[in-house]
């Protein structure tokens, strides 16, 4: 794994970018912000195109959190996305994507035969037309198991888009987990995911005619504030109740599904 620091000159920066972007054969890339700088979109975007053209067939970890992505970076890792055949965990947190960016990623996820997880945690901007391009990733993919989404500014609408991609799962796709925590979602979007979570469930994990994976779990609805008492509990609740096997055979504490932390 390589881990790179950033440094707060802006001409060690673009030193260290240099090196990085051709280093070959990188199987795991993090971005560490601790010491506050941040990469901007125009370097994201040289990054993405580096690691595209040494390191695209052994990439299998990227972690940009808390850089400037943009739509530019967005863009560009995009393309890194659908050339990687071995990326399988895409982190992206806090990376300040806009909806070109989040529609060019959600092409990219739906082409990717690898990716398994992927996390976009706070990124307000993105809104239902975010998730709406996720939705399509989501309706697409055979690889996804894990995607966090939270904080994300989504409401009832683009909620009902991710419960159609989940009603519209082939039955060998490998979904196990779908973080919507601390989102806009209501009364609507919520009922339209727990029937959509509902009607592709199987207990204990496999199921007896396709032999394949279905989603088992589903996280942090009760953060959406906007979702009334009665939604919450006629509606939201009796679904914690169905997910022992995927809680290793206990039910989810308060702290589980209330938090926003699923990858």
């Amino acid at each position: 794994m390589v881990r790179w620091a950033l440094t707060s000159s802006a001409a060690e920066l673009h030193a260290q970018l240099a090196e990085v972007a051709v280093m070959p054969r990188i199987s795991a890339l993090v971005i560490d912000t601790a010491q506050g700088q941040l990469l901007s979109p125009a370097n994201v975007a040289l990054l993405a195109d580096g690691l595209l053209h040494h390191s695209a067939a052994t990439l299998t970890l990227l972690n940009l959190c808390r850089n400037r992505l943009g739509d530019v970076g967005a863009v560009a890792v995009a393309e890194l996305v659908r050339e990687a055949a071995r990326l399988r965990t895409l982190l992206l947190d806090n990376t300040q994507i806009g909806a070109a960016g989040w529609r060019a990623l959600g092409e990219a996820v739906a082409q990717s035969s690898s990716l398994a997880v992927l996390s976009l945690n706070n990124t307000p901007a993105a809104g239902d037309a975010g998730a709406l391009a996720i939705a399509g990733a989501l309706a697409a993919s055979m690889s996804l198991q894990r995607v966090s989404l939270s904080k994300c500014g989504i409401g009832d609408v683009g909620a009902e888009a991710l419960a159609g991609a989940l009603r519209g799962q082939q039955p060998s796709s490998r979904l196990e987990a779908l973080n919507l925590g601390h989102n806009f979602i209501g009364d609507d979007g919520a009922t339209a995911l727990v029937d959509a979570v509902l009607s592709s469930w199987v207990p204990c994990g496999r199921d007896s005619l396709s032999g394949t994976r279905r989603v088992t779990f589903f996280l942090a609805l009760l953060s959406n504030l906007r979702i009334s008492v009665a939604v919450r509990t006629r509606v939201v609740l009796p679904l914690c109740s169905l997910r022992p096997c995927a809680l290793q055979g206990r039910l989810p504490t308060e702290a589980e599904l209330l938090g926003d932390e699923l990858l």
